[in-house]
């Protein structure tokens, strides 16, 4: 409401932390349609993968943890993918150990495709540098 907005700006720097996170969304929103929009299904998924594992992933050995319990079916979902087709993918992906499905989430053992954050605009994944 106006109000809260009035009562929000009497806060110093409430106005630059709300537009800084408000394009960081932005910036993580166009990421992930650009991540939709790869052609090859395998490589959509490493892609959505490294995606989670730059915001969200925690070391765990050689690997990346990404400590969500989401189903194949579901990433097939939000990554618009067939169901044959990603089924064939994600088994390709499970055989060559680039990503593991447990029950504490998912692991990627191989290194990200040749996309850095700083390619993609993605932000830094502020979670665990904060020491959180």
């Amino acid at each position: 409401s106006p109000a809260a907005v009035d009562e929000m700006t009497a806060v110093p720097g409430v106005t630059h932390a709300l537009l800084h996170a408000r394009s960081r969304q932005h910036e993580r929103c166009l990421e992930l349609r650009s991540i939709v929009g790869v052609y090859d299904i395998e490589a959509r998924i490493l892609s959505f993968f490294a995606y989670l594992a730059r915001h969200i992933g925690r070391p765990e050995g050689a690997a990346t943890r990404i400590p969500l319990r989401l189903e194949q079916r579901r990433v097939e979902e939000i990554l618009s993918a067939g169901h044959t087709q990603a089924t064939t993918a994600f088994r390709s992906l499970f055989q060559a150990g680039a990503l593991i499905h447990d029950a504490a989430g998912w692991l990627v053992t191989c290194p990200p495709p040749n996309a850095s954050s700083r390619e993609t605009g993605s932000a830094p994944n502020t979670i665990s540098s904060n020491g959180h």
